[in-house]
């Protein structure tokens, strides 16, 4: 075996493992918890989608290996941190998002000020 193809492959793997441990796709898109909503962003600039507080039903804690739905948007870009399932009052496919936000307790504060069950 060519050893330049096993020292790529090696090498892709480490990348990957860093840009996923370290939080690098935070940078690439990311979530904002606002006062009036929860804030989708590309970039840490680019507002792409905001989930008003009104449109959540309720919010479940998982880890980020805690749930594998098949019929969740994934929208996880942290590791080994608290991920939250967000499910909407309404909405086909996107109406159960998984998220890691930055700060876990400053969402969990603000689902309790807006009275949204977190469990």
């Amino acid at each position: 075996m060519n050893f330049a193809i096993v020292a790529n492959v090696i090498g892709g793997f480490l990348l990957v493992f860093l840009v996923v441990r370290t939080g690098l796709l935070a940078y690439l898109y990311d979530v904002k918890v606002g006062e009036t909503g929860v804030n989708f962003v590309l970039f840490s600039k680019f507002t792409f989608f905001n989930l008003p507080y009104s449109e959540i039903e309720k919010v479940k804690e998982v880890g980020f290996f805690g749930t594998l739905a098949l019929n969740a948007v994934n929208f996880q870009n942290r590791s080994l941190t608290k991920g939250f399932l967000i499910q909407k009052k309404s909405g086909w496919y996107t109406r159960r998002i998984i998220i890691t936000p930055a700060d876990s307790a400053h969402f969990k504060a603000i689902l309790a000020r807006e009275h949204i069950v977190c469990s």
